[in-house]
């Protein structure tokens, strides 16, 4: 009996090392494929660092456009381009934190020289492709039917920041902010001499009117009106004005808008008055 037993124990050693042998390579194997798996992942996630790195989108140029008289923008028209060398997906815009739902590009085609043109409507997206530019046009009119954006009853102030932000599908947002100039404006006397009398000749100077930024001041709008001893308005531009077309005395008020090469303006508040002895 004893040499049974002993063969027995011997079997169950060699199946004992077996089942030892199994669970080794198991684990050994999970591991491996733990540590492929891992590596694939962190590979995965380099590239994907690596290619929002690489994204850069710039906003070159705004241009806004005035609704009539009420003293807020009717569309947004600015120019984009990819400094990327691989294709960009825009997945969204907003425009001072507002998004927006439906746009409209155009752009020229690089490969055949033809200009297109798309409307991107919400949850649509944008491909933009390297070294590619195009302008993107956002109606800021009120009205569900009229407004590109979300909220219908947005309004845009003409003398108001404009912030730009784009969104891509590389999670990446490029923000880009045009700010207003500020209007600045004195009244000071030229006098001169007719031969007969001296004459103070007022001179609008709005010479202290300042841009921040990249920006810079390319036009001076001056209104006048005159409330006494008639009532009468009357425009004139340019950094200093001098006002030798009056003719007789009375009560003046003075405005100045400043626009800046992005399109935007700036108002001089409160407007300046002055009166003229003649």
């Amino acid at each position: 009996m004893r040499p049974v037993r002993s063969n027995r124990r011997g079997l169950s050693e060699i199946v004992g090392t077996l089942f030892l042998v199994l669970i080794v390579v198991g684990a050994a194997t999970a591991f491996a494929a733990f540590v492929a798996g891992y590596q694939k992942q962190l590979q995965a996630e380099q590239q994907a660092a690596h290619e929002r790195a690489l994204e850069s989108i710039r906003v070159l140029h705004l241009t806004p456009t005035p609704n009539g008289t009420s003293g807020t923008w009717g569309w947004l028209n600015f120019s984009l381009a990819s400094l990327d060398v691989n294709p960009i997906i825009v997945t969204s815009i907003s425009v001072n934190d507002n998004p927006v739902a439906k746009y409209n590009v155009s752009g020229l085609n690089l490969s055949t020289g033809t200009f297109w043109s798309q409307t991107v409507l919400a949850g649509g997206y944008l491909s933009l492709y390297p070294r590619e530019a195009f302008s993107v046009n956002v109606s800021t009119a009120k009205g569900p039917a009229r407004s590109g954006f979300y909220d219908p009853n947005l309004t845009l102030s003409t003398s108001s920041y404009l912030k730009v932000e784009l969104f891509t599908y590389n999670s990446n947002a490029f923000t880009q902010t045009f700010i207003p100039p500020s209007a600045v404006a004195s009244i000071n006397y030229l006098q001169t001499y007719n031969g007969t009398n001296i004459t103070n000749i007022p001179v609008l100077d709005g010479s202290s009117s300042f841009q921040p930024g990249n920006a810079t001041l390319v036009a001076w709008i001056w209104t006048v009106h005159e409330s006494a001893p008639s009532v009468k308005t009357w425009g004139l531009s340019g950094e200093k004005v001098e006002m030798s077309n009056l003719t007789r005395g009375g009560s003046y008020t003075v405005g100045l808008t400043v626009a800046n090469s992005d399109g935007l303006l700036g108002l001089l508040n409160p407007a300046l008055s002055f009166v003229y002895s003649g």
